[in-house]
């Protein structure tokens, strides 16, 4: 502090000092950074594109992060149905729908069958979901559906199928119900002889692909799924009103406590 106030005493007694400083000041100034306009805006703008370029980078990373928390599956022969018409473990912000139909009115993602999936790649979906699909194959297709199923799912992945469960509709039959509606649904009364060839209107009307051309019961179900090999199978069946079977069978081997918790996520109360 002293040397400070020295050295301003000394420079206020320098007359000729002064002059010079006065006379040298506004071209000093004007050589300055701080009156440098252009230089400055240039500098300015540098900094708005880095800041920007640095925002897009923390941005991209944070949408490659959330994308990769957010699960896809695979909805298979979906009609005209979304998300939430598939199970309540799929029907959640985490999981991602892509669809796949043979008619393009119902405005799928991908156009494609259960028999040619080539659309979808190896090993790109974290997991599958099916209804009411599979029964309209011939038995002998059924293998090479179950091989694309399989074909298209990540290692730890898995597949939910649903289809109506011929010994639940059987016991009807033997009861000499046939064609004695079973349940309503909105397309109209199902009755067995529906649920065992397919729905009778819609094919009146010219849609042979609603025609059934195999079943299952839960054993065969099952049996079938591991014998495509699938590591892991869980399956269900219910009776009046639905008659229907559900399954889940993952790629990997899972725990029977890993397999409830999957299955209980999936499949309807």
């Amino acid at each position: 502090m002293p040397q400070y106030v020295n050295i301003a005493v000394q420079l206020a007694g320098d007359a000729p000092r002064l002059v010079q400083l006065r006379q040298s000041l506004r071209s000093c100034m004007a050589a300055a950074p701080l009156t440098d306009e252009a230089r400055f805006i240039r500098e300015m703008e540098q900094a708005y594109r880095e800041m920007w370029r640095q925002w897009c980078v923390q941005q991209s990373t944070y949408e490659k992060s959330e994308n990769s928390l957010m699960k896809t599956f695979l909805h298979v022969g979906c009609g005209p149905k979304r998300k939430d018409k598939t199970t309540p473990g799929f029907n959640v912000p985490e999981w991602q729908e892509l669809r796949l139909d043979i008619d393009k009115n119902v405005a799928p993602d991908i156009v494609g069958t259960m028999l040619d999936m080539s659309a979808v790649a190896d090993a790109s979906v974290d997991a599958l979901f099916s209804s009411h699909n599979i029964e309209h194959l011939y038995p002998h297709e059924v293998p090479k559906a179950l091989s694309e199923f399989k074909r298209v799912l990540k290692p730890d992945g898995f597949v939910v199928i649903t289809c109506p469960d011929l010994q639940s509709v059987c016991a009807l039959i033997a009861e000499d119900k046939l064609t004695d509606p079973a349940y309503d649904s909105p397309a109209g009364p199902i009755a067995p002889l529906d649920i065992l060839y397919g729905y009778r209107p819609a094919m009146a009307h010219g849609n042979l692909y609603m025609a059934h051309r195999c079943g299952f019961t839960q054993k065969v179900l099952t049996g079938t799924l591991q014998a495509a090999g699938f590591a892991t199978v869980a399956a269900t069946r219910r009776e009046h009103p639905s008659y229907d079977l559900w399954a889940l069978a993952t790629v990997q081997s899972m725990s029977e406590a890993e397999l409830r918790v999957l299955a209980l996520a999936h499949f309807p109360k």
